[in-house]
């Protein structure tokens, strides 16, 4: 592509996006579009947000089956020591 190609195709782009902005911030359907597009950036937020709090707890509900794993092993454990070698194993 050669200079005069490159000049062009900036001043097309820049031209189109003027356009765009103009239609945008000077029509009333511009406006209407804008106050559509910032509810529905509000409600995408929100719903992020919440989605954010529910894999937070999921991970916190994940650490807490861990735990109790480990608290039954720890007690299963015990109980074997304390019940001797043959805890466990019946004599049938």
């Amino acid at each position: 592509m050669n200079d005069q190609t490159r000049v062009f195709v900036g001043m097309a782009v820049g031209a189109l996006a003027g356009a765009v902005v103009t239609a945008v911030c000077l029509t009333e359907r511009g406006q209407d579009s804008l106050v559509r597009l910032d509810d529905a950036l509000d409600k995408l937020t929100a719903a992020l947000g919440r989605f954010r709090g529910t894999l937070r707890r999921a991970g916190e509900a994940v650490e807490e089956g861990r735990a109790l794993a480990g608290d039954v092993r720890t007690a299963v454990l015990e109980h074997q020591t304390m019940a001797g070698p043959s805890a466990g194993v019946s004599s049938e």
